[in-house]
């Protein structure tokens, strides 16, 4: 990711409403899905900036690992994330022993790597038998736009393709929803027609009055993608399980 991109990812992702509205639905998922509350080990795979470390490690788990490839990430992670350890590495190759984590998040990381499939895989690696993986990441191929490339987003996932890329990491989806659904079209729109072509939509001041009505949008849609499998949106959200 550009470095202007983390400093405006970085101010925004504790208080963004799609931000703070994606870790809610994570930890929803993961109550429904984990066999037991709280997990005693979590790793955050492409932990950014450290804003979801925050929420994962006020859990209680016995362990929570971040892990990135940039440094200045781990860095901003290691000043947030209280008692989370926070490692630089390359998701494909994680210096971390084999079925060690109950629950590993990945929340839209792995369309920045060429080799999605071995990031994956190595995620499954360090997995306890029985542990969960869960996935975001964004949607629509046909969506590539200004915003995915000052992301450094390699690509976006038609659903096929991600059913592709899970399945040769030996992974099955339990469960897959999407979030960011009422906002598809106008957002799809904006981005390929009226979006300036300098920067990503991150860190873009959202007026008072839109910001409400956005939390409410978002947290609602939240609140149902944890019940219910929504077949559109511009992410997707997935529960996964070692084959």
């Amino acid at each position: 990711m550009e470095p202007h991109e983390y400093d405006a990812l970085a101010r925004v992702e504790t208080t963004h409403p799609w931000f703070c509205h994606r870790r809610a639905l994570v930890e929803a998922l993961a109550r429904r899905f984990l066999v037991h509350w709280p997990p005693r080990s979590v790793l955050d795979a492409g932990c950014g900036t450290g804003a979801n470390l925050e929420r994962w490690t006020s859990w209680g788990a016995d362990l929570v690992v971040g892990v990135d490839i940039d440094r200045g990430a781990v860095f901003a992670s290691n000043r947030r994330a209280g008692r989370a350890q926070c490692v630089r590495a390359d998701l494909t190759r994680l210096p971390l022993a084999g079925d060690t984590f109950e629950l590993a998040i990945s929340t839209d990381v792995i369309e920045h790597i060429p080799d999605d499939v071995a990031s994956l895989s190595e995620v499954r690696r360090v997995l306890k038998p029985g542990g969960l993986l869960i996935l975001t990441t964004p949607a629509y191929a046909a969506a590539y736009s200004h915003h995915d490339r000052h992301l450094q987003h390699i690509r976006r996932y038609d659903a096929p393709d991600l059913v592709r890329v899970v399945r040769a990491a030996r992974l099955q989806p339990i469960y897959w929803t999407r979030f960011n659904t009422l906002l598809t079209v106008p957002l799809w729109a904006y981005r390929k027609l009226f979006a300036r072509p300098g920067r990503s939509d991150v860190g873009k001041p959202v007026p008072t009055p839109l910001r409400t009505v956005l939390d409410h949008l978002w947290g609602t849609e939240a609140r149902l993608a944890a019940r219910v499998q929504l077949p559109l949106g511009m992410t997707h959200v997935l529960v996964l399980r070692p084959m």
